[in-house]
């Protein structure tokens, strides 16, 4: 995927960089990273509502489309 090329699709930019995280920082490294970086409450933030914020635009049938997407890019490396 070009970096210059808009992800418009939430849950598909989350995929991407869960997967960008792992690659490169590993999967303890990638979480640690995710959970220093999570909305929190504590901080003025509900990551319930921002969830519902994306998520909520989606259809099923595009959230299983992106997750077929990400899937052929896998097995294709």
């Amino acid at each position: 995927m070009n970096i210059k090329t808009a992800i418009k699709n939430p849950f598909t930019l989350r995929m991407l960089g869960v997967a960008a995280l792992t690659e490169k920082l590993g999967v303890t490294g990638a979480a640690e990273f995710l959970r220093q970086n999570q909305s929190n409450p504590a901080q003025g933030r509900d990551y319930t509502k921002d969830r519902h914020k994306w998520l909520d635009q989606l259809t099923f049938e595009e959230i299983c489309s992106d997750i077929e997407e990400i899937e052929k890019k896998r097995a294709q490396k």
